[in-house]
């Protein structure tokens, strides 16, 4: 079973299932003595994954402190999530390519004028002038 908490506070919530707990995925950094409860309420846990900031940071002080539970890297995305897909600028390129305008992409699609710019430019597709 897997879980996620912010911290080991939240791990209580969870006692009803310690003995089938078998990964932590943590979002903020836990000391040696959350790793230490950790490992004491959890018989069977496996790993505990946290950020890749914090993986840095904990991964020597816990093979030193003799913690024998596996720290993993989260591999979520970072940053802002893209508002468009891959279909929806294939979409743009497409229209581009049948020969429509960017007013009328932008009306078709419903992107500002300003978003099918930017992907035409980025596809190298148009090079938009700026009057100073």
């Amino acid at each position: 079973m897997r879980i996620k908490i912010k911290n080991v506070g939240e791990l209580e919530n969870f006692s009803r299932h310690f003995d089938k707990i078998k990964e932590v995925k943590l979002q903020t950094r836990p000391s040696l003595k959350d790793f230490k409860d950790l490992q004491e309420k959890l018989p069977n846990l496996e790993k505990v994954v946290v950020a890749p900031s914090i993986y840095r940071i904990l991964a020597k002080s816990i093979n030193d402190a003799g913690i024998n539970i596996a720290i993993e890297a989260s591999s979520d995305p970072r940053g802002r999530p893209r508002k468009y897909d891959s279909k929806s600028i294939k979409q743009i390129l497409e229209h581009w390519n049948a020969g429509k305008r960017v007013p009328e992409i932008s009306k078709i699609t419903g992107m500002p004028e300003r978003t099918v710019y930017y992907y035409l430019k980025k596809h190298g597709l148009v090079k938009r002038k700026r009057y100073i």
